[in-house]
């Protein structure tokens, strides 16, 4: 059986009766109820290269992401964009440059790599290795160098 493609926009005749044919609808990109998060951003909204944050309304909370860099995301009448979070609170949408964010994360991952190694020494330049092992006794890990 071969398949023949028409131009929807000819007609065919059936049972004496010219139909036109028509081409299938586009249909809109839809997100099932339930899918899609209270927090959700939507994809119009999103700029490459930003990293997005809803920060709460607390007393001095959003005032330190600006002054960290976070930016607050604006829709298309200019207005901040704000979900109610309860208890007469709101959270704002915010946004900072990915390099910032990635600068961020790097210092807080080496201050947590400092308090772990600083937990885990046994004297100067040795570890432990998973904790203080079995019955209280560690693997003592002689470091030569910098851990970091």
């Amino acid at each position: 059986m071969s398949t023949v493609k028409r131009d929807p926009r000819k007609t065919d005749e059936v049972g004496g009766e010219q139909i036109k044919a028509t081409a299938p609808e586009k249909r809109k990109v839809r997100i099932p109820v339930g899918s899609a998060t209270k927090l959700h951003v939507s994809k119009h909204l999103i700029k490459e290269g930003y990293r997005y944050y809803w920060g709460i309304d607390r007393p001095g909370f959003l005032d330190s992401l600006i002054d960290a860099g976070y930016e607050f995301v604006t829709n298309e009448k200019g207005e901040n964009m704000s979900v109610h979070a309860g208890n007469g609170h709101k959270h704002f949408l915010m946004r900072v440059e990915q390099r910032y964010y990635d600068e961020d994360i790097a210092a807080q991952m080496k201050q947590l790599d400092e308090a772990t190694f600083a937990q885990a020494a046994l004297a100067k330049d040795e570890y432990t290795v998973g904790g203080r092992g079995i019955g209280g006794e560690g693997v003592a890990i002689k470091r030569e160098r910098d851990l970091i």
